[in-house]
């Protein structure tokens, strides 16, 4: 770990010249919108909680239900705090069932020593992906999010992103979104920059 690559605003544009000598459709994104910004986070409970509620629905409606949650709480987004809550008042702030239901498992999980964020910045991004994925409503993606934007890992790719799969099918000219073989294979292509790559295409796709 001590050795990995990590991808920070203070760097992004480095890595970002790197990935477009791999592929210089990146440099047209570039020229035609400038380089990406760091879609960082601060890693901890609130991000992961915000990570789950973005889940198959837009970052819009994810991020409206995150701050009612914030202001329930009055900005003290804590697993404590968080399972203050009932049902009703998570549903008034946005919360689905199943979403409700992921968020306090996670709570739990951190509460009764299941799950130490802390101590994930010290693991490999496979040892993270094992140790999150333990955790009831959290997969492969929402890992993959975590690791690239939480812990600034440069080599992630997740798979699944709706909007990543449009970005690469209009800067590729495809006929149709690339699924999971194929935007596996994609991502082959510009190891080891996969997570820039993906803040460049979330950036096309934003910016489009």
């Amino acid at each position: 770990m001590n050795n990995m690559l990590l991808f920070t605003p203070e760097n992004l544009r480095e890595l970002s010249d790197n990935l477009i000598e791999l592929d210089p459709d990146f440099g047209r994104v570039v020229e035609r919108f400038g380089y990406s910004p760091h879609f960082g986070r601060e890693a901890g409970f609130p991000s992961l909680v915000l990570i789950i509620l973005e889940q198959q629905v837009s970052l819009a409606s994810a991020r409206a239900a995150y701050n009612k949650l914030l202001a329930r709480l009055d900005g003290d987004l804590r697993p404590e705090t968080f399972l203050t809550l009932d049902d009703v008042e998570l549903k008034t702030a946005g919360f689905s069932r199943q979403k409700t239901r992921y968020c306090r498992e996670l709570a739990n999980a951190i509460l009764h020593g299941h799950l130490e964020l802390e101590g994930l910045a010290h693991l490999s991004d496979e040892e993270v992906q094992t140790e999150l994925i333990k955790i009831k409503g959290i997969g492969v993606w929402t890992a993959n999010i975590y690791l690239m934007m939480c812990l600034n890992r440069s080599d992630i790719w997740p798979t699944g992103d709706i909007a990543l799969e449009e970005a690469i099918k209009q800067i590729k000219g495809l006929d149709e979104r690339p699924k999971k073989e194929k935007f596996n294979a994609w991502g082959e292509n510009w190891r080891p920059y996969r997570s820039v790559a993906a803040h460049l295409l979330w950036h096309y796709y934003l910016s489009v």
